[in-house]
């Protein structure tokens, strides 16, 4: 169901990514089986998004992976408002409002994630020194992983419940040591005024 750089090679979340967006600027999803992908998808699922079968879960793919899923949700909308209007998939883009592929939480594919696990993975992967790390264990972060980890968490905060208990909101903060020379957080002690 993924897709891949080259033919014959195993696919990832990042590959299926630009290749579904392409081929949905291209208005050629439908050379693609698109049902094996959205099986690909929610079965790389766990706490957060793999790229791959067989991989640990990693911050970056909860964008990768979540993005797709939102995507086909918009394609499937698009194609449905072809059939409404009984234009062909070439005149439908001329219809339709591009702000149609924002992500929102109506997406309907994208509301089968977990979002409060993914939430709690990503979170747990934030690093002691800023950014977030590819896995929870790694203690350094990169920039990649950093804004795709927030693009994940970005896409996800729709889908939150309006009350978080406190473990939610900031699992990690607990559970790894903070370096504030290096990092951007800020603790109460750095702005508390009268010493």
């Amino acid at each position: 169901g993924s897709l891949a750089f080259e033919a014959h090679l195993e696919g990832h979340g990042g590959s299926t990514f630009v290749g579904v967006a392409a081929l949905i600027l291209m208005n050629r999803l439908h050379l693609i089986d698109t049902a094996a992908l959205l099986r690909w998808l929610l079965l790389n699922q766990g706490r957060g998004f793999k790229g791959r079968p067989e991989k640990p879960e990693d911050s970056c793919y909860s964008f990768w992976c979540g993005a797709v899923l939102s995507l086909l949700s918009s394609y499937k909308e698009r194609v449905a408002t072809e059939e409404e209007h009984g234009v062909g998939d070439g005149r439908v883009m001329a219809l339709m409002d591009l702000q149609h592929f924002y992500h929102d939480e109506t997406k309907q594919f994208y509301n089968f994630c977990n979002h409060r696990l993914n939430r709690i993975f990503n979170l747990y992967c934030q690093s002691g020194f800023g950014g977030f790390a590819k896995l929870p264990q790694v203690p350094y972060g990169d920039i990649l992983h950093g804004y795709m980890g927030l693009a994940g968490l970005s896409m996800m905060a729709p889908h939150l419940s309006a009350h978080l208990s406190s473990f939610d909101e900031f699992p990690n903060l607990f559970k790894k040591k903070l370096f504030p020379i290096t990092s951007c957080t800020v603790s109460h002690h750095d702005i508390v005024t009268n010493k």
